[in-house]
């Protein structure tokens, strides 16, 4: 998904407990495009509110060499070393049975979720070109065998700097390739 249509596909669906900020395509930067998604957490006094990004329900049991790939954009708005520091945090979640249970499989927040130099803005940040951004990819060969598999993307608010997501891709391999059967082949094409 490159959130380049303007709208969020009707598979995918929003996590927004408090009804307040959540996650909303923009058009403001995007990585080698114009558009991505954010969550607009320097504008969102409310810490520790989650709001998730939830994919549609996979199949992945005919399936291996699976990688879950994207990219991101962040930037603190306070200094790191300050006390208290602060920072929004980005995880990425998984389930088995389609949503009933979750599991963290991957975390980033504070210097590490940062994506720029330097490290905190002091302001309201955008990335303004694709050195802006990192690119994630996470193996999940380890779910090769799931069918009602789900993935989420949850952003912890702490009110601290926008935080942008682009070109979340699925990949896999077939387990297994159909034969095809040729009935003839006609040769040199083309012919008359």
């Amino acid at each position: 998904e490159e959130f380049q249509s303007g709208t969020l596909p009707n598979i995918w669906s929003i996590g927004n407990l408090d009804n307040d900020k959540t996650w909303t395509i923009t058009n403001l930067a995007g990585f080698n495009s114009s558009s991505s998604i954010y969550m607009n957490n320097e504008d969102y006094p409310a810490n520790g509110q989650i709001d998730d990004l939830i994919l549609p329900s996979l199949d992945l049991s005919s399936s291996s060499s699976i990688d879950l790939t994207f990219d991101y954009a962040y930037s603190l708005w306070t200094d790191p070393s300050s006390d208290p520091n602060y920072s929004d945090t980005l995880q990425v979640l998984v389930s088995s049975d389609c949503g009933n249970t979750w599991q963290k499989i991957w975390e980033k927040a504070g210097a590490d979720l940062v994506t720029t130099t330097p490290i905190f803005a002091g302001s309201a940040w955008v990335p303004i070109s694709n050195n802006d951004w990192n690119s994630e990819s996470i193996d999940l060969n380890n779910f090769s065998n799931e069918d009602d598999f789900v993935i989420k993307f949850r952003n912890i608010n702490d009110y601290e700097n926008n935080l942008f997501l682009d070109n979340i891709n699925i990949t896999s391999t077939p387990n297994s390739v159909e034969e095809v059967k040729i009935d003839h082949i006609v040769y040199p094409n083309p012919t008359n």
